[in-house]
Formats: C-alpha cells, structure tokens, sequence
C-alpha cells in the first residue's frame, strides 16, 4: 500500500541540504521555539521582544537624471 509518490533524487537532495544547515545551526547555539496555538509570528515577536531586520540586503535603484 503507497501512501504516495515516492521521492525523486533531487527531493533527497534538497531534504539532505535543509537537514545539514539545520544541523549547523543548532551547533552555533541557535534554539527553536515553537509558538502557542492561537497567536501568529507576529505577536509572538512582539511578546518577546524580539526584532526583524527586514530589507537588510536590499539594495535601492539609483535615480536617473
């Protein structure tokens, strides 16, 4: 009994990336936190008090004269 297609190689590939840099994150002491049920990211942060830096690598066109 299939509960599904099977996975293809790059699927693995990429499921293998994500788990590697998850790994190194952990090991730099970051932590996961999971957020309570009824509340978004967005009140989560703010009752935290915990900061976005959104836009930090965006760069702005320059105007033409």
């Amino acid at each position: 009994m299939s509960l599904g297609p099977s996975p293809t190689q790059e699927q693995l590939e990429k499921q293998e990336y994500l788990n590697m840099k998850m790994k190194e994150f952990l090991d730099k002491g970051g932590k996961i936190e999971k957020i309570p049920e009824g509340m978004t990211g967005e009140m989560y942060r703010e009752e935290k008090g915990i900061k976005l830096n959104k836009n930090k690598n965006k760069k702005r066109p320059h105007k033409v004269r």
